[in-house]
Parts: C-alpha cells; structure tokens; sequence
C-alpha cells in the first residue's frame, strides 16, 4: 500500500507532499482521502449486479443508463473498468423511495414488467421514465409480492393507460382487436378478417407483437363503411331485400368480386348517399356503428 505511486495510479488519490530520506523516495497520502476512495470503491457494483439487484433486465439498465437515471454511473474507462459500474447506495436509496411511495390500491394494477410489455415500442426508454412518474407520486403504486425490488412493484392500471396516451406524443388511444370487436359490436373473427383485408390500419406493437388499432384508424373506418344490419335496423327492412334492392342498382359489398367474402355484408357509404331510400341515414352516423 505503500510502494510508490501504487494507490496514486490505482485509484488517483491526490499526494500531498513527497520527501527524499536517504535516497528512498516514498509517497505521503491524506488518510481521510483514502478512506473515502476506498467506501466509494467498495460501493461500486457491475452491470450484472445491478440487473440483479433492481430486478430488472438487461435492456431496461440499458434503457436507465441512457436516460440518466442515476447519477452516480460510471461509463467504461481505458484502463479503469471495461463495464458500467454503479452506485450499491445510489440503488438502494432509489428502491427506498419507489417502495416509500407505494399504498394500497382498490383497482386493477400491472407489475412494472406486464407494464413494459403493454407500453411496447410506443415510448422510448419507458422504465426510467415511469420510474419517475411513480416517485413524483404521479402514478399510483402498490406492493405485489415479497420481492424487495422492482419486480414487486404494481402500478394502476388506469393510470397507465393514460401516461400512455400522454407520453406518446399524439394522444391517439390504441386497442387491441378484441377491444375493437367490442367497440364495433361485432364478433372477434369478423374483426380479424377487417385488419388482415385493410380495411382498419393497424400497428404492431415490436415486443408484444400484438397488433394495435389507433382510435382514428377506428373513425376513418366507420367514417366510409356500413354494415347491412345496421342499415336493415334502421330503416326496418330486411337484410336481403335491401342486398336484392342494391344489386337491381348495381351497388354490391365491398367483398363482392373477393375470393375470400366477410362474414358480414359491408358497404361503402359513397355508393349510397344518392340513393332516395337511404337519404339522410348517414347524416349523424360518422361516429356510430
């Protein structure tokens, strides 16, 4: 510990003053400067030690260091650490404050990993973020398992739902396919056939792979096409006069000249406005099924 320039170049402890006896050249180091390095050298944990202790996975640490989560990580250094390294105490402390904030919740919650897959690719970094949301108390949080770090963590769900909508920027709401079924009132299998046709755009969500529905691909859809039932419902005749009465007027489905047909009979809208029978039946129908 002594040798010269051995802690100096090992852990760049600043000398205070050198003396020459007899021709021996030793090195002087300030006690209290080398208890302190040597805590916070004792401190330092790796990257896989980290993931270990958030509970967490690789690419969320990516994810944390990326956003500066942290502020005591130290990046790899050419001839210092070839690796990450992180503060044990800065960790622990965080972990303390997310489980300080927690409290009992009397709705539907998400463990933060259920979370991530629900926010998919729709937010960049999410964890850090929402880790923040969560120790500013803007997001409500609760205590799931005995886990003593962020795997036990479980979030409103509610309340996710709509950090989602306002973090991704364009406060659009998406919707899975059954979640579209119920909003068109139709069968799952008819709704399927209308994403895989294109007749409703949709995303796919790059981790979960599950496809998404934007609320204005949803719009764009009811804004241009009718289902027969609904027509039938509402002006009281029945589903096949109504397809008998179009096709004397050369107005068909739009699966007419399809291989594959849909379940359901749809038509477009623009081929039925100028139709006597069917004349202010779309007026105040932009927005209903």
């Amino acid at each position: 510990m002594t040798r010269r320039g051995f802690l100096v170049n090992t852990i760049d402890i600043p000398c205070q003053f050198s003396c020459n006896l007899k021709a021996i050249f030793n090195t002087l180091l300030y006690r209290p400067s080398i208890r302190l390095r040597l805590e916070e050298i004792k401190d330092r944990i790796s990257f896989k030690q980290a993931i270990q202790v958030l509970g967490i996975t690789k690419k969320q640490l990516n994810q944390v260091i990326v956003e500066g989560y942290f502020s005591k990580t130290i990046p790899p250094k050419k001839d210092y650490s070839v690796q990450w390294l992180f503060s044990s105490q800065e960790i622990s402390q965080s972990l303390k404050e997310l489980f300080k904030v927690a409290s009992d919740i009397q709705e539907e919650t998400v463990l933060i990993a259920d979370a991530m897959r629900i926010i998919g690719s729709r937010i960049d970094n999410p964890l850090p973020k929402l880790l923040k949301k969560i120790k500013n108390q803007e997001i409500a949080v609760t205590i799931d398992n005995d886990y003593r770090n962020i795997k036990a963590i479980a979030i409103s769900k509610r309340e996710l739902n709509n950090w989602i909508q306002e973090a991704s920027g364009n406060g659009n709401k998406y919707f899975t396919i059954p979640q579209l079924a119920k909003i068109l009132n139709i069968n799952q299998q008819l709704t399927y056939q209308l994403v895989n046709v294109g007749l409703i755009e949709y995303i796919e969500d790059k981790i979960t792979k599950k496809r998404l529905i934007k609320e204005e691909a949803i719009s764009s859809f009811k804004e241009k096409y009718i289902f027969l039932a609904k027509i039938s419902k509402t002006i009281e005749i029945s589903s096949k006069t109504l397809v008998d009465y179009l096709a004397f007027r050369r107005v068909f489905p739009i699966d007419h000249l399809w291989q594959i047909k849909l379940r359901y009979k749809i038509y477009n809208k623009a081929h039925l406005e100028n139709i006597t029978l069917f004349r202010g039946l779309f007026a105040n129908d932009k927005n209903t099924y």
